[in-house]
């Protein structure tokens, strides 16, 4: 009885551990994949796909483009021409199913509904961006109210920080 529960253990590790190696022998896609033009390449593996659109508010009215398959069976689409800086979302249709793309961390969450984005920088673009800018500390304080005889607790930048941006404290 030992003999066949470690035989059975044995194949199903086996069976198991070559189940795991496909994921490891897909191809990477590079998408979005932002040029020093602002054009800007998307990519989605889907070799067995019949059709991929892309669409976003970079697109002009329908707001549709068809993405290219290539050899690797990577589908592909470039824009036209460079975007301004922004933050621009996109989903990707594949055979009639919209989904986000899975080469893309970035996404926003609507109330309904997920898209990957991406920013476009150098102007407008770099305000969505994180950026190293003095934030200040914030602290707890207890105020006491005449009116409805309770305390209240409010948070305020700490003072001295707020005089040295602005001396006149506003």
């Amino acid at each position: 009885m030992k003999k066949m529960v470690i035989l059975l253990m044995l194949f199903a590790s086996c069976l198991f551990s070559s189940a795991q190696q496909a994921l490891w022998s897909t191809q990477e896609v590079v998408s979005p994949e932002i040029h020093a033009d602002n054009t800007v390449t998307f990519r989605l593996s889907a070799p067995n796909a019949v059709k991929v659109e892309i669409t976003g508010d970079f697109l002009d009215a329908p707001n549709v483009a068809e993405l290219t398959k290539n050899e690797q069976g990577v589908w592909e689409y470039t824009t036209a021409k460079p975007l301004a800086s922004e933050l621009y979302s996109y989903s990707l249709v594949i055979d009639g199913v919209k989904i986000i793309d899975p080469a893309n961390i970035y996404m926003i969450r609507d109330v309904s509904s997920v898209s990957s984005v991406f920013i476009i920088g150098g102007g407008q673009g770099d305000l969505y961006k994180v950026n190293d800018v003095p934030h200040g500390t914030l602290t707890r304080t207890w105020y006491d109210s005449s009116i409805s005889r309770t305390g209240r607790i409010g948070t305020r930048p700490v003072r001295a920080q707020i005089m040295e941006r602005n001396p006149y404290g506003w």
